[in-house]
């Protein structure tokens, strides 16, 4: 299970800059304390998830709006069960079920910089 999120290294840069990593802001709490309101990360696409690992998945109800979870495990029926971490602050499979594997955009490989706190935010967009 992943347990903190390296920072970018040259490698990870030279991946994003060749496309082959997507840039991603994190907006809401879901994933507190690992990740906070305003971290940045890298995200490797089409990459297969291990257990545990910290993914960014399209929500499958809502256009343009994209979740960052971790994958907990995988029904019966191959689907993916996403949640986050902070379960009082996250919309994810306990709200929205299972995930198909489609929707899955990559696993989150770095942070770019350092996360602005260690503390919870007063508010959340997400």
């Amino acid at each position: 299970m992943v347990t903190s999120i390296p920072p970018t290294g040259w490698i990870e840069t030279v991946c994003w800059v060749l496309r082959r990593r997507v840039r991603v802001r994190v907006s809401g709490r879901s994933m507190w304390p690992l990740l906070h309101p305003g971290d940045e990360l890298l995200v490797a696409p089409r990459q297969a998830p291990d257990l545990g690992a910290i993914v960014v998945a399209r929500h499958p109800f809502r256009a343009n709006v994209h979740l960052i979870k971790r994958l907990a495990r995988l029904d019966e029926r191959g689907h993916l069960i996403l949640l986050g971490d902070n379960a009082d602050e996250s919309t994810d499979s306990r709200t929205l079920g299972s995930i198909a594997p489609a929707l899955v955009v990559g696993c989150v490989t770095s942070r770019i910089g350092a996360s602005e706190t260690s503390n919870p935010p007063s508010a959340s967009l997400e």
